[in-house]
Parts: structure tokens; sequence; C-alpha cells
């Protein structure tokens, strides 16, 4: 009997970078596991946030992050893989040299060309070929199309909306936050002239150093990382995001949204979701404006045709079929 074809998975999460790497895998392992392979997680995250976050089986890295030693460590724990996966922005170079592996995807969202060999995902809306110029356009899997969207969130997008007067707001900047965004998005809704009018609720990350502080708050309703995030994205009206995955993801069920850059790769989602009118951008977040926060928030609140039009451009562009497309790209060698 030919054995299972097996994945490793070399992502980390910390408070720096946050939980998005880690969440993305998990979402290509399911499909991964779907379609029969069994798949396995190295990384240096404490073993309790990788077992919740990837519920994958958990094999534990030793060397420094990206170093030749994290590569020699990972060749060996795939010594017997069909694929390495490696997601982050840690593994330049040296790492990249030091990987002796039969075939690897690097996940990349900022067109770093040292990922050779391999192939490339890239699941931004900006993606292109000419971020990776002196490689294979065969060996590139680029933009929204192979976007990696948990099932929750495709299902949601099916689910009926409610009716009633609008005035939901959802606030969430990502499992970790460093930067303090998700306070300064809630403090300037507190102080909006509609303030009476809305329900606020805000989703903060386990990995989110002020969590403590923010549950604090009687303004506003938190919910701490939460098993599903799509309920929440369909109960809201409009939701103000970090530029992240999480953006792929509200684009899949439909919501309208406000995005925020806080971190410098997301600057370019940003942009191109403002471009492509999927969302309302308000730039990067140590410049963000209190007034211009609510100003967003109440336009489209007011603006039943501008959120219909937003949903309908997100859906057409993030179908959720992303992870089976990467699965199937893939085929040969899982």
């Amino acid at each position: 009997m030919t054995p299972a074809p097996s994945v490793i998975f070399r992502v980390d999460a910390e408070p720096a970078i946050g939980l998005g790497h880690l969440a993305r895998c998990r979402t290509l392992a399911s499909a991964f596991t779907r379609a029969g392979a069994r798949c396995s997680l190295l990384t240096a995250t404490p073993d309790e946030v990788a077992r919740r976050a990837a519920g994958l089986p958990v094999l534990r890295l030793a060397g420094p992050i990206g170093s030749r030693d994290d590569a020699r460590e990972t060749a060996r724990a795939a010594r017997d893989a069909s694929l390495v996966v490696v997601d982050g922005y840690r593994f330049g170079e040296a790492f990249a040299e030091a990987l002796d592996a039969p075939e690897v995807l690097w996940i990349d969202d900022g067109g770093f060309e040292g990922l050779r060999p391999g192939r490339v995902l890239n699941h931004n809306l900006y993606a292109s070929a000419e971020l990776y110029a002196s490689m294979d356009p065969a060996r590139l899997l680029l933009g929204p199309g192979y976007a990696l969207i948990r099932e929750e969130f495709r299902s949601a997008s099916a689910a009926p909306r409610r009716s009633g007067p609008p005035g939901r707001v959802l606030v969430t900047m990502g499992g970790s936050d460093p930067a303090g965004v998700t306070a300064k998005v809630l403090d300037a809704l507190s102080r909006s002239g509609a303030r009476d009018s809305l329900t606020v609720r805000a989703l903060v990350g386990e990995l989110n150093p002020r969590r403590e502080h923010l549950l604090e708050r009687t303004d506003v309703d938190v919910v701490v990382a939460p098993p599903e995030v799509a309920p929440h994205m369909r109960w809201a009206d409009v939701i103000v995001s970090a530029a992240g995955g999480t953006a792929m993801e509200l684009c899949c069920v439909g919501v309208p949204a406000i995005v925020v850059a806080v971190a410098d790769n997301q600057v370019p989602v940003a942009e191109a979701l403002a471009r492509l009118e999927l969302a309302r951008s308000l730039g990067w977040h140590a410049d963000l404006r209190p007034e211009a926060v609510a100003g967003a928030v109440e336009e489209l609140l007011a603006s039943p045709e501008l959120c219909e039009r937003m949903r309908a451009r997100q859906r057409e562009i993030v179908d959720g079929r992303g992870p089976d497309r990467v699965v199937a790209a893939l085929g040969a060698f899982t």
C-alpha cells in the first residue's frame, strides 16, 4: 500500500508578526488533508499556541529562526516529505541556500526572488510575475484566485444578510496588534457624532499585549480569540480591519470595509483594496486620524448602494476556492 504523501509546514507566530502566517498555513493544511496528505508543523511558536492555532502535530525547532541551522533542521524533518511549505519574513537567502528539500512552496508577500529553487505562492491582490522576473512563470501561483481562505468564510458568504437599520461595526486588527490600533479605532468611534446609533464589537487576538486593558472597556463588546470569525463578519454592517489576511476573508464573506495598514507589508494591500474598490483605506496606522475613522464608518453606513457595490466586487474577486486550487496545482508533488 502506498503511504499517504506528507507535507511539512515551516511557519511561526509571535507578537511582532501575529498569527496570520500560521492561520493561512492551517488553511492550506486543511486542503491538503482533504486531498489525502499527512501534514505537520515545524515551528518555534510555543506548543500551546501552535496546537490551538494550527491544529496539526507540532515538531519543535531548536535553531534560530531563519538561520542555516533552521534550514538544516527543516530538511531533516522533511526528509520523507513530498513537500515543504515555508511562510514568514525571516527566511532569507541563507535559509533558502541551506534548505535541501525535494520540493518547496514559498508563501511570499513581497516579491523576494531569493526563494529559488521551488514554487512561490503570492495570493495578494497586487501579485504579478514582474515581482519574480527571474523565475519560471510556470512555478508561480499568483493572485487572489489562490487566496488561502478558510471554509467558514466561504460558507458564510452564502448566508442571508440580516434586516434592520445599519449600525453594527466590527473592529479587528489581527492576532497581536503590537501598535495598539484597536484602541485607537475604538476611541475614534466613541467620539463619533453617530455613536448613539452604533453597536461596536472588537475581536482581539490571543497575542494582543493590551487585551486585558481592552476587556475593561464598557463602550464596546470585546471578544478574545473567537473559535470562528466568519459569524462576527456576518453580524457586521461595516468592518474596520487591518489590511492583512483578514482583508481577503472579509472580501470572501462580503462586508463593507475600511482598512488600516498596521505593518509595512500591508501598505500595498491597503492600496490595492482601495484601487479595486474592495474597501476604503485609511493608510498607515501611525497617521490615523479619529475624524477619518468616524467619517469613513458613517459614510458607509449611510450609503447602502455603495456598500452593495463593494460586496459585489469583493465576492467577484475572492471566491474562497483558493486552497483547493493550490493543492490541485501542486498535486504532482503530494
